[in-house]
């Protein structure tokens, strides 16, 4: 009968540690969307989500911001890679109080993080995202609270051997506003493409912007 319960049990986790992020996946979260752009130009693809979370705060509307950027330039050259990614989003409110939420933040600054896709709960809410490779700073344009910056270094002075993205990755903020306000949302991403000759030589090749986002809600 033990033997039976334990492999019972074992059958159970199994199935919870494979199934789990496809029952994370289809939670709900795409119903809260209230907004959306997506842009493109030679270089890179945008797209940005406005989410507003079911809260129960009587004084502040909750909303979470996905900025989803995807390489379009060389994402068929295995030689040519992006090295560097700075990407903001700055969102306002047609009044009151206005504060980025730091504790639902992708990425979160990091001496190295590695490129992987990931899942988190975001205002009890679960959502897929992917995160870039290298070091991650950030900090606020101005020192202003409701304009977050994100540098992504994977050249670690050189030295770096894994490119920020093959693919795709997820810039991810929350925010809150008084009750009742509007908000605007803008958001865009810089590259930087290198040529990898060495492990220590990789020659700048090509950098820019995306076309902005802009959401209003």
């Amino acid at each position: 009968m033990k033997k039976v319960e334990l492999i019972l049990f074992l059958f159970i986790i199994f199935n919870f540690v494979i199934f789990f992020p496809f029952f994370a996946k289809s939670n709900g979260i795409e119903n809260l969307i209230v907004g959306s752009d997506e842009t493109q130009n030679n270089l890179l693809t945008l797209k940005m989500y406005l989410y507003k979370i079911n809260d129960q705060d009587p004084n502040f509307d909750y909303y979470l911001v996905n900025l989803n950027m995807l390489e379009k330039a060389y994402n068929n050259d295995i030689f040519v890679e992006i090295w560097f990614i700075r990407t903001y989003i700055f969102f306002n409110a047609s009044y009151g109080e206005i504060v980025a939420l730091e504790s639902f933040r992708e990425p979160d600054p990091i001496l190295y993080s590695l490129e992987g896709v990931y899942f988190k709960l975001f205002f009890e809410y679960n959502l897929e995202f992917s995160v870039p490779t290298g070091h991650v700073k950030y900090w606020y344009r101005n020192g202003m609270n409701n304009m977050p910056v994100w540098d992504v270094d994977a050249l670690l002075g050189g030295w770096g051997i894994i490119p920020a993205t093959r693919d795709n990755v997820n810039f991810i903020i929350g925010f809150r506003v008084s009750q009742g306000a509007h908000v605007s949302i803008r958001g865009n991403c810089y590259v930087l493409w290198c040529l990898w000759i060495t492990p220590s030589l990789k020659i700048p090749i090509v950098d820019g912007w995306g076309e902005n986002c802009y959401i209003y809600y």
